[in-house]
């Protein structure tokens, strides 16, 4: 029937797949565009070669996971096809990716007996009014979300999205095109754009983006351990950085590597401690040393994470600090940080319900909309000739309270299709998978798959590794 796949390669592949028999098709039909990066022969008259190779129906049987449904493991097969194939690759993720790392999703953050006693939901307490009203309860709330973020390692899903984006996406003709049209066009846009604003700090410096992009809604700022700031738009802000409480200025800082903020895990209050210097290391020793003990045996959510400092990989993604004298200013005076410049209480950079005093991160934004117009723009270039192969990967986007990243995956998607492009929209997602309303039932590329965000990578992974071994190990010399 075909040729099996060498037993070192099938000890590769994780302990779940079942077996990793392969077939080579002689009439296959797909073409893949990742010869060159994987280092596979590219001879047309070679049936060997990957543009050979034909995942026919008993693959999809048989590499698949024990006691599950055909239909989902036929799903992330579809998944792994259209990321191999594709040009350019979006990556759109909620909260409920990274609740495979520990972190609540948008409705379970109050869902805890103190904020239960107060009558608080997720809506009531992610609000600026608490800064007028109540402090220890504000520096409470977002002092625990700064702790959880960086106290949560990103599990290994960040890792396989890594892989990817190194492996398929960098170093393409297309990718260095794209960054070379997006540098021109950010320049323009920016200099146009310079008379009308005040001049602002950039936080969030990058390169550009070539043909991998990250959209999400997601605060804790996981993404940075991975991928470059230039390629990454957090549309809701992030805990990482900090501004003015009462926006004197358009400038955003951010928070020391050390900070940490002392919270009552009783009643999840901040309380106004001495003023003494909190980066002093007896007492970042000290608070370190109690905060380990009390994530470990008072975990807030109750999920796994909260195992230690995120380590080597912190904000890697992230160039230093251009103020960091003005982030020393702003945490000086532990669990009250203040404004550099006025001395007001300072915020998360973070949108909040009923919010107007955020301040976006004006280069961020421009980096997002000049790549997204530049992947438009070569959707219509190639009207005439080939086709444009997008995926857009959304993982763990809610439908309700933030639907942000959903509705963004989705319009994304249907714009570029209506562009001429292929447009493939990967929904994970394990309770809402499916297309939304008329416009999303109407795209001609969906794929769905109901599980969670890091078993769907790593199945999706596991094909994605078969693929490429299994030409690696039956290619002609």
């Amino acid at each position: 029937m075909g040729n099996v796949l060498p037993r070192k390669i099938v000890q590769q592949l994780p302990k779940k797949l079942t077996s990793t028999r392969a077939v080579v098709g002689a009439n296959s039909s797909p073409s893949w565009s990742r010869s060159k990066q994987a280092g596979l022969s590219t001879d047309s008259t070679s049936s060997w070669s990957r543009s050979g190779f034909l995942l026919e129906d008993e693959l999809v049987r048989e590499l698949s996971y024990q006691s599950d449904d055909d239909s989902v493991q036929a799903e992330c097969f579809r998944a792994a096809k259209a990321i191999l194939d594709c040009d350019v690759f979006l990556l759109c993720t909620g909260t409920g990716f990274t609740a495979d790392s520990g972190l609540p999703l948008c409705r379970e953050i109050a869902e805890i007996a103190q904020y239960r006693s107060r009558g608080l939901t997720y809506t009531s307490i992610c609000d600026t009014c608490w800064m007028d009203t109540d402090l220890t309860l504000f520096y409470g709330y977002w002092g625990t979300c700064l702790n959880d973020a960086r106290w949560t390692r990103p599990h290994a899903g960040y890792e396989i999205l890594a892989s990817w984006r190194d492996r398929f996406f960098h170093g393409t003709a297309l990718s260095a095109e794209i960054q070379r049209r997006c540098k021109i066009a950010e320049k323009n846009k920016a200099e146009k754009e310079a008379a009308d604003k005040e001049e602002e700090m950039e936080p969030l410096k990058g390169q550009q983006a070539g043909a991998f992009f990250v959209f999400t809604s997601n605060m804790d700022s996981h993404l940075l351990d991975y991928f470059d700031a230039g390629e990454v738009r957090e549309s809701h802000g992030s805990v990482e950085f900090w501004q003015c409480g009462s926006v004197c200025s358009k400038r955003v800082w951010r928070a020391p590597s050390e900070c940490t903020f002392r919270v009552d895990l009783r009643n999840m209050l901040a309380f106004d401690p001495p003023g003494t210097n909190m980066t002093s290391p007896m007492l970042m020793k000290s608070m370190s040393f109690i905060h380990e003990v009390e994530m470990r045996e008072e975990r807030r959510f109750g999920k796994r994470g909260h195992e230690g400092m995120r380590g080597d990989r912190f904000l890697q993604g992230l160039p230093p600090s251009e103020d960091a004298s003005g982030s020393g200013k702003m945490f000086w005076r532990p669990n009250r940080p203040v404004c550099p410049l006025c001395k007001a209480p300072a915020r998360p950079n973070v949108l909040m319900f009923s919010d107007l005093g955020w301040v976006d991160n004006a280069a961020q934004e421009r980096r997002w909309s000049v790549w997204l117009q530049t992947v438009k723009d070569e959707c219509q270039l190639r009207r005439s000739g080939p086709e444009l192969k997008v995926v857009i990967m959304e993982i763990g986007a809610g439908a309700t309270t933030v639907p942000t990243v959903r509705s963004t995956s989705q319009s994304v998607a249907a714009r570029l299709e209506q562009l001429g492009a292929r447009a493939t929209l990967v929904r994970i997602n394990p309770e809402k998978c499916r297309p939304d309303g008329a416009k999303g039932a109407r795209l001609k590329h969906f794929i769905g798959i109901p599980l969670r965000g890091l078993e769907a990578l790593e199945r999706i992974n596991a094909v994605v590794e078969a693929r490429l071994l299994h030409n690696r190990s039956f290619a002609r010399p």
